[in-house]
């Protein structure tokens, strides 16, 4: 997951309120930011070596969904709720 997703994702929901509304609060991800996906790249295509290899990039942590938004929260110096929400016949289910 690129780490600047939450920007498009949250960054909405938290300028509007200290709640973010999303699926799937407990999946893992490990977001990586893209400027480490560039220096890679730079290494790859500048480096001798990596010819053929390839490469799985990560960021340094896996992370929750829900404890991302608390430590985007933390950053902000706001107390972010994260609520889960799940698609029903009925449509969406907070």
């Amino acid at each position: 997951m690129f780490a600047a997703n939450a920007l498009r994702w949250w960054a909405p929901q938290i300028r509007a309120g200290n709640v973010v509304r999303w699926p799937y609060a407990d999946a893992p991800t490990v977001p990586i930011d893209e400027r480490d996906i560039a220096a890679v790249a730079v290494r790859m295509l500048c480096e001798e070596g990596h010819g053929g290899e390839d490469y799985v990039l990560t960021g340094p942590q896996s992370l929750s969904q829900s404890e991302q938004v608390r430590i985007i929260g933390e950053a902000l110096g706001r107390s972010l709720r994260f609520e889960e929400y799940r698609r029903t016949k009925r449509g969406m289910n907070y």
